[in-house]
Parts: structure tokens; sequence; C-alpha cells
């Protein structure tokens, strides 16, 4: 049985090509170090956009975060969830668009669901005539908390300190970082 070789049969068999494979891999390091990366859009421009998109908000409306999220429909809808004063938005660009705009009195219930009945990564935000399934959260616990705790307040009418809440997040951020 003959044996076929990859090598090109110049020299001795210990004979290999230039290139190492070390440098095969800080060329491909270099290579994703040197992509440019896209800058984090800061605050006022989050507002303009969610300005932009839900024109028929009151202008007074103040947004307080908002998180990559996606619509499950016939299919996966990627968007944005956006959480303001008294509304959940959300918008998606793909199909011409969609968009959805509910008062956070609207709400009847609001749960933390599965994907695949075991990947925790969704909420389901009901009212008394629809249910709107959004998945895909990097943080669904972060993000169902903040949705949950603006819905709890407006449905008790207190006047939300969105504001205190992020200044205590960002305090324990700094006792864990110190400890």
């Amino acid at each position: 049985m003959d044996q076929v070789s990859n090598r090109s049969g110049v020299g001795s068999d210990d004979v290999t090509d230039d290139t190492s494979l070390a440098d095969l891999s800080s060329d491909v390091q270099a290579q994703c170090l040197a992509a440019p990366q896209p800058p984090v859009p800061t605050y006022k421009q989050r507002l303009e956009e969610f300005k932009k998109l839900f024109k028929e908000l009151p202008e007074t409306e103040r947004l307080l975060v908002d998180y990559p999220c996606a619509l499950q429909r016939d299919i996966l809808l990627q968007g944005r969830i956006y959480l303001s004063v008294n509304w959940v938005c959300f918008y998606s660009n793909v199909f011409r668009g969609t968009k959805i705009t509910l008062t956070l009195k609207n709400i009847t219930n609001m749960t933390r669901e599965k994907t695949a009945r075991f990947i925790p990564n969704a909420i389901q935000i009901c009212t008394s005539t629809d249910k709107f399934f959004f998945t895909s959260f990097s943080a669904r616990e972060k993000s169902y908390r903040e949705v949950f705790r603006m819905w709890q307040n407006t449905l008790m009418g207190k006047v939300s300190c969105f504001p205190c809440l992020r200044v205590k997040r960002q305090s324990l951020l700094k006792c864990r970082a110190n400890s």
C-alpha cells in the first residue's frame, strides 16, 4: 500500500512551512483587535431615537432604560424594548418595522418565561386584549425587575424614582468591586 504525504518531499521530514501556528494565532488576534468597535450610544442619543420612533407619546415622556431583545411572532423580530415613566414600547425594523406601545396602566400580568423549555431569557407581558412574548434578553432578570417595578409603581399611583434605583445599583457595584 502506498502512503500519501502532505509534505513536498524536499529536505528532511522535519522541515515544515515557515509560518507557525503561533504566528497564525497572533495574526488572527491582531485582526480581531484592529476591528473598529461601534461607539456605545449615549443616553441623549437613545432618548432622541425613542422620541423619533414613538412620536405618538407625550413630548414630556422620559426614557428610563432600553434593552435589546426580540418579539416572538411567526418569526423572531429583533429589536429594542424601551421603558419610560408611563410606557413600555418595542420597535423592530425587520420587515418594514414593528412598533408596540403599551401603557404601564394597561398591563394586566407580567411573567418570567423560558424559551426552548429551559432557557430563562424571556418575559411575557399581557394586557386585557393581547399577549406579548419578548425573548433574547441578555439580562432577563434585570430587565424584568425594572419593568415590573415601574408597572407596580404605576398601579399604586406612586411617583417613580427610577434614578434612585440606578444610584443604589452603582453603589452596590462599587462595593463589590472594592471587596
